[in-house]
């Protein structure tokens, strides 16, 4: 898997706490989602290991992506403050 970068994601809106609208260049728009991992992960934007039970993002698709995660600092790096 290639990793992203920041620049990968696109930030498009915040649709409430927890829920934001993304875009990216391969998978168009997207929800992404807070959620808790059930098994490890690497995060897509930082590269850094996400465990069991540690929260992070996903898409609310079923795109080709949707076993990708970002992590809270990965998704803080893409969300403006």
């Amino acid at each position: 898997m290639i990793k992203d970068t920041f620049d990968s994601y696109i930030f498009v809106k915040t649709l409430d706490e927890g829920l934001y609208g993304l875009e990216h260049s391969r998978w168009g728009r997207q929800l992404w989602v807070h959620t808790k991992v059930r098994k490890r992960h690497k995060c897509a934007v930082t590269g850094v290991w996400i465990y069991p039970g540690e929260p992070a993002y996903r898409p609310l698709s079923n795109a080709g992506n949707r076993m990708v995660r970002i992590s809270f600092d990965g998704m803080a790096g893409i969300v403006p403050e």
